[in-house]
């Protein structure tokens, strides 16, 4: 159900400008307002580049997720929630390219621009973990997630090796990117971009809303 951002996020998948080729998974979960019209009208008008599931019953987001990652012929995957967006149009070129040269990275992020109802605050880590070792940063993200999704592309190897989504749904995890971030830097370097790429909404209803104390303990 969102309507209102998901042709943005589009949008700023549209705008990327790739030295490879890319596409764009789009799940809706049996969305109950317009979302997958406008979902849909992409996919028609860029049938080469954008490929829609739409779900005939709500199946959540664990499932929806497993759903979209069979569909990926990727080498890399990155993640674009439909309430966010990206706005560096090199943002995947950047990521990728340094991914590519560097084979003992599993991931990378970036910086990002938190959005709370229209006002905007920048976040980068001054003093992030380039150089540490592959232990040291798995503790370090393990400490305190400083990793927004809509920043990520990670190699899809390595998420194939370490990660299990059926075992995510069988344990009831509320979010795919955590548990995901884990498992790949517990066995690669990870890679920081001191640069905000990427917009995400903080909004009332998000399942990674860290006001919400229920939701900080599931």
């Amino acid at each position: 159900n969102h309507e209102k951002t998901i042709a943005q996020a589009i949008e700023s998948f549209l705008l990327q400008k790739c030295s490879f080729s890319a596409e764009l998974c789009i799940g809706d979960d049996k969305s109950t307002d317009s979302t997958l019209a406008i979902a849909r009208s992409y996919a028609e008008k860029y049938p080469d580049r954008i490929k829609l599931l739409a779900k005939e019953q709500n199946q959540g987001l664990m499932a929806n997720y497993k759903s979209l990652l069979e569909i990926a012929t990727g080498e890399y995957i990155a993640i674009l929630e439909s309430d966010d967006y990206w706005v560096d149009s090199e943002k995947l070129e950047k990521q990728i390219s340094f991914l590519d040269r560097n084979q003992d990275y599993g991931l990378s992020f970036t910086g990002w621009i938190r959005d709370r109802e229209g006002k905007q605050d920048n976040f980068c880590e001054d003093d992030f973990i380039c150089d540490l070792t592959i232990e040291d940063a798995y503790k370090y993200i393990l400490l305190r997630n400083v990793i927004r999704a809509v920043t990520v592309v990670f190699r899809r190897s390595e998420y194939d090796k370490y990660c299990n989504i059926d075992d995510y749904i069988a344990n009831k995890f509320i979010t795919f990117d955590y548990p995901v971030w884990l498992s790949i830097i517990a066995h690669n370097k990870v890679h920081y971009l001191k640069e905000c790429t990427a917009v995400y909404r903080e909004l009332a209803t998000s399942i990674s809303n860290t006001s919400n104390l229920n939701k900080r303990l599931n």
